[in-house]
């Protein structure tokens, strides 16, 4: 499902995977659906590389964490940087056994964690 979100945002496919109750923030405050229903106006990133992926399932909800490497990525006329940066993406498994997406979220990437925060992929 990661992978299929990476190629839906490089272009490489036009798949839709978005369940009619998404939800989308992005670290610069954009969020989708908009209150005046308007679409996401995005160009594909040139590259993307998920890392330090984290799955939890239950049932038929499935959240994953993950940090993202974008280069080129541009939203709304502003263009992402190439460090990693964190994503959460959740995902619920409708009655034709699909996956759709109906929530996901960029962070900005810290300049440091804390010695004293745990982080889900360092858990258990």
């Amino acid at each position: 499902l990661v992978s299929d979100w990476r190629d839906i945002t490089t272009g490489k496919t036009t798949k839709s995977v978005l369940d009619p109750e998404y939800q989308i923030q992005l670290a610069d405050g954009e969020g989708w659906p908009t209150q005046d229903g308007s679409k996401i106006k995005w160009s594909p990133a040139k590259s993307y590389q998920p890392e330090d992926i984290v799955i939890t399932r239950d049932g038929d909800v499935l959240v994953a964490t993950y940090g993202a490497v974008e280069s080129g990525l541009s939203v709304e006329g502003r263009t992402y940087g190439e460090s990693g940066s964190p994503r959460l993406i959740t995902y619920r498994l409708n009655d034709q056994d699909e996956w759709k997406l109906i929530a996901l979220a960029n962070f900005n990437s810290p300049t440091q964690v804390p010695k004293d925060v745990d982080c889900a992929a360092k858990a258990g």
